[in-house]
């Protein structure tokens, strides 16, 4: 295959990934809800799926049984998981508020930290990551208060997010495909 060839093909492939990208931003952007019902039936299936594949695992190979010996008991887990998330779609917006949640309490607990750190060692303005901290304390509490919103503002910004990239990524393929168009050029005009 010649060198044209392959780029061409991972130039076209690249399009096509981006404006597939560009697809599913939209989709979690304009149909929030049922890209969050579809993630959660995907992530049903894929624990029900692992828990099935570890139990196969641990009935056919004795030294998986030996080395692994909670396995059993996590494939049942992931199997209850994921028939329970396939049951209630809204358990996947429990979880991703929980995580939410403890990200922004994290984030808030180190920044009081440094507060106190900052005050401690009078480092200067200690009250700015202070106030930080109470707005990501603030910010958790509405997730923890209404977590379906916040599922949704987040499923939105990842929306936002991946259709930027994809257009960076596209835009970054149309300039190199300019680019080796010019060298290709400047070499044969080199060669002539």
């Amino acid at each position: 295959m010649k060198l044209n060839e392959l780029f061409n093909r991972v130039f076209f492939l690249s399009v096509i990934s981006s404006i597939v990208s560009i697809l599913l931003g939209c989709l979690l952007i304009f149909e929030t809800s049922a890209s969050i019902e579809t993630m959660a039936v995907i992530l049903g299936i894929l624990l029900i799926l692992l828990g099935a594949f570890i139990i196969g695992r641990y009935i056919s190979s004795e030294l998986f049984r030996s080395i692994f010996d909670f396995s059993l008991l996590y494939s049942f887990l992931s199997i209850i998981s994921g028939v329970l998330i396939l049951m209630d779609n809204s358990l996947i917006t429990i979880i991703i508020s929980a995580y939410i949640f403890a990200n922004l309490m994290m984030s808030a607990i180190n920044k009081i930290n440094l507060a106190v750190v900052i005050k401690k060692l009078d480092l200067g303005n200690w009250v700015l990551p202070l106030l930080v901290s109470l707005l990501l304390i603030a910010a958790s509490v509405v997730v923890i208060i209404n977590p379906i919103n916040s599922t949704i503002v987040v499923t939105k910004t990842v929306g936002v997010v991946v259709i930027i990239s994809a257009i960076i990524d596209l835009i970054e393929m149309i300039a190199i495909k300019c680019k080796v168009k010019n060298v290709k050029k400047e070499l044969l005009d080199l060669f002539k």
